[in-house]
């Protein structure tokens, strides 16, 4: 006979077993499909294209620099350490620009620039004048009189 109540729902060791079994394999497929997902996910961390060097000290600029786009053929730059200790470019006429390195693109700065060295230049001696060189005086004339001097030089001609 059934020893069985019919509020109780007979359960047999397949069906449990079975379930269990089913668990089982969900839980490991949604930790492989996690898995996948963590390998397949790219780097958190952005990887500088760029290695900025600076020409005079060697350091290593990880953002803000001047630029010479003369001096060695184009690929000159300064740390703002050695900017700030009055180190320029060797060029007296170049100008050094700002630049910024920003998620591995470099920008230049539209308004901070540093313009070319300051030469000390010698105070010009005035051209010499010639002593036999005859300057002319200058005179005051009246109108009238420059009309007169030119309708007698029309007469004349």
């Amino acid at each position: 006979m059934n020893n069985c109540s019919s509020t109780e729902i007979p359960v047999t060791r397949g069906t449990a077993a079975r379930d269990k079994w089913f668990a089982e394999l969900a839980g490991l497929s949604n930790e492989r499909k996690n898995a996948r997902l963590i390998a397949a996910a790219p780097a958190a961390t952005t990887v500088n294209i760029f290695s900025v060097y600076c020409n005079n000290c060697g350091e290593s600029i990880p953002d803000e620099h001047y630029h010479c786009s003369t001096c060695d053929d184009g690929d000159f730059d300064l740390c703002q350490t050695c900017v700030s200790d009055g180190v320029l470019c060797s060029g007296e006429d170049h100008w050094m620009i700002k630049r910024f390195v920003k998620n591995g693109k470099v920008i230049n700065s539209t308004t901070e620039t540093i313009a070319p060295k300051a030469t000390p230049s010698e105070p010009k001696a005035a051209p010499a004048i010639p002593e036999d060189l005859e300057v002319p005086v200058a005179t005051r004339t009246c109108n009238s009189c420059i009309q007169g001097k030119l309708i007698a030089s029309s007469l004349v001609s």
